[in-house]
Order: C-alpha cells, then sequence, then structure tokens
C-alpha cells in the first residue's frame, strides 16, 4: 500500500502490505510497517493550491505518482510523472523514470493488458490531452487531444477500461467515453 504524504516536500509513503519480510530491519524512527519513504521529484507550494495526487496507482511493486492541480487547473498547471519500483534485493523503491513534461490531473489508471498507464491532463493551448504513458519507459505511446473547458475536465477520477477496449470516465460536466479506432 503507498499514499502520497505532504504539501510542501512531497514524498511517497509505503506500507507493508501483508506479512513484513524477515530480514526487514524498519526505518529508523517509524513503525516496522512503513517500507519506504520517498522524495519525490516535482514538490509544489501548497499556497499554490497543487500537490501530488495522493492515490498513486500500482501494479505489483510499480507506483505511479503524478502532480496534481487540483479542481479548476489553470493553464499553466504543474507538470510531473513518476515511476518508482521496489528493488527487492536492496528493500528499497528506485527511480524508475520521471517525466516533467507532461501533466495528469487524475487518480491514473494502469492497465496490465497494454502495460500502460493513462490520465487526462492539460497540453498546449489549454487543451486537455488523453495520454497514455509506457509503465516500463515512460515513453507517450498514446496521446489524444480532447478539447478544451469542463467538458473534458478530470477532477481527480479514476478511469474504467472496458471489455471493447474503450475508456470511460467524468468530468465536471459529464462522462467522456473514448473507443478505440
Amino acid at each position: 500500500m503507498a499514499a502520497v504524504d505532504g504539501h510542501e516536500n512531497n514524498r511517497l509513503v509505503a506500507f507493508w502490505r501483508d506479512a513484513i519480510q524477515q530480514d526487514w530491519k524498519g526505518l529508523p524512527g517509524y513503525d516496522r510497517r512503513v517500507a519506504a519513504i520517498v522524495p519525490l521529484p516535482y514538490p509544489t507550494s501548497a499556497g499554490d493550491g497543487f500537490t501530488v495526487e495522493n492515490s498513486p496507482p500500482a501494479w505489483h511493486a510499480d507506483i505511479v505518482i503524478a502532480q496534481y492541480a487540483g479542481f479548476d487547473p489553470k493553464c499553466d498547471a504543474p507538470r510531473g510523472v513518476q515511476k518508482l519500483d521496489w528493488d527487492a534485493g536492496n528493500n528499497a523503491f528506485r527511480m524508475d523514470w520521471n517525466r516533467a513534461d507532461v501533466q495528469f490531473n487524475n487518480v491514473m489508471t494502469i492497465s496490465a493488458g497494454s502495460g500502460l498507464v493513462y490520465g487526462v491532463g492539460l497540453g498546449a493551448g489549454c487543451r486537455h490531452i488523453y495520454r497514455g504513458l509506457d509503465l516500463g519507459s515512460g515513453g507517450t505511446r498514446v496521446e489524444l487531444p480532447l478539447g478544451i473547458g469542463r467538458s473534458c475536465l478530470d477532477q481527480g477520477n479514476s478511469h474504467a477500461l472496458l471489455d471493447d477496449r474503450s475508456i470511460v470516465f467524468g468530468t465536471t460536466n459529464g462522462m467522456v467515453r473514448i473507443r478505440p479506432h
């Protein structure tokens, strides 16, 4: 289990979900169930109204964390997406990749089938863009311009991946469904 903590110095706080490994000595000053505390590379000040999304998606030992711009993101919303994975040999998370150029404003969704992490964020011209980043490399594999305005604004929802490979998510004005070609 993982959560993101703090507004001034954003960091990932991870906990052992099941049985704690026998050789785990624990982190000094913390309960033994705390598995890791990792500073994140894109912190912003709480006074700016931004923080990181506090519900990062996880798949096996991978955790993906994005900067969150709130319920009414400005065109210059902070960017930043990073993926950490658990290094079992060292009993620690390591930064696998990070992207300073991508803005997601939702609880991202990981697809095991496609190997992508999906989300909606702002791009050039304040246009909402639906993206799929490769879970292994962080590279952009899907980039679909959605439009400008509240009908495309995802304020923090997770996305449903349907059997027909379409994606559904809620906006401030209704629902969006993206269907594959």
